[in-house]
């Protein structure tokens, strides 16, 4: 199967014929792998930004081939038409994570004026969320038309006790605006992969109604087991990540194997599951114990055994 085949067999809810898809929404560990970094494509004169795209485009297609993956992720416009050029969206999909404008609490800079809007000027407050989501359902059509095929929307709900917000309040102020963006990128086209760490079993109904084709990250550190998401949710939503991100950064290699078999015994049976992190691929993590557990993929993730 071409790499972006298997991912769509996944988010589709199928099985891939060969091995289960595996790709990183964010991964910077592009030096220790290639000898190359990323350049900015906004900064320099014109032929040194148009460089940095062309530079950018090929170092994101020598990363996909080196690890298998089966998208790439990118948010730069130019970066994205010139993968298109190169023919990246024939082998692998064109993912990015913008196009996510839902309420989270982490990015706000100001809490106290956040809360007094939330609570005292709720009408206020909503009409903000509708023009930004209004806003970003736009700027996404741009993105598609582009060669986009795929958003990872990566507002998140929750920490390890639990979400931002209690499920009242949640259906109030996110849900609305949640599903409206996941139902306006499917409509042009895309694929939705919902990210967000934290315990969400409390509101992971509510999500899952906004109609996602995907639930990224199923943090292990909050304590959300794959087994049990796979059990209650399987038939609805392709699962996505839970190799313990905590493992890679401590460099275990017996803690990375457990917790990349269990993902990979619990989840992959039947298809409908991205092989991931339980984030995202960045230092302190070191490079072999990303390929360690990309080596277990290849050694347990097959379905063509």
């Amino acid at each position: 199967m071409k790499p972006k085949d298997r991912l769509i067999a996944a988010l589709t809810l199928n099985q891939p014929e060969d091995i289960v898809p595996t790709f990183e929404f964010e991964f910077g560990l592009s030096k220790d792998l290639t000898g190359r970094d990323f350049r900015d494509p906004e900064q320099g004169s014109t032929g040194e930004r148009e460089y940095a795209v062309r530079h950018n485009a090929e170092l994101h297609l020598e990363i996909a081939e080196k690890l298998d993956w089966s998208a790439i992720t990118e948010h730069h416009l130019e970066v994205i038409r010139e993968l298109v050029k190169m023919g990246a969206g024939d082998q692998y999909m064109l993912c990015t994570k913008d196009g996510d404008a839902t309420f989270r609490f982490y990015a706000e800079t100001n809490t106290d004026e956040l809360l007094s809007h939330l609570f005292d000027k709720p009408d206020e407050f909503k009409r903000k969320l509708e023009k930004d989501t209004e806003d970003v359902i736009e700027g996404a059509k741009k993105l598609i038309d582009a060669g986009v095929s795929c958003f990872v929307m990566g507002a998140d709900y929750a920490g390890t006790r639990g979400p931002f917000l209690s499920p009242e309040m949640f259906a109030e102020f996110v849900v609305p605006f949640l599903h409206r963006t996941i139902s306006a990128h499917q409509e042009n086209g895309a694929f939705v992969i919902k990210h967000t760490d934290g315990n969400i079993m409390p509101i992971i109904e509510q999500i899952l109604s906004c109609g996602p084709d995907a639930l990224h990250s199923v943090d292990p550190t909050a304590g959300m087991d794959i087994a049990e998401l796979k059990e209650l949710y399987g038939d609805r939503v392709c699962l996505a990540g839970n190799v313990d991100c905590g493992a890679l950064i401590r460099h275990d290699l017996n803690e990375i194997r457990r917790t990349a078999l269990y993902c990979l015994q619990q989840a992959k049976p039947g298809g409908g599951y991205v092989y991931s992190s339980s984030n995202c691929i960045n230092p302190p993590m070191k490079l072999g114990s990303y390929l360690y557990m990309l080596e277990l993929r290849k050694k347990h993730g097959r379905y063509d055994e």
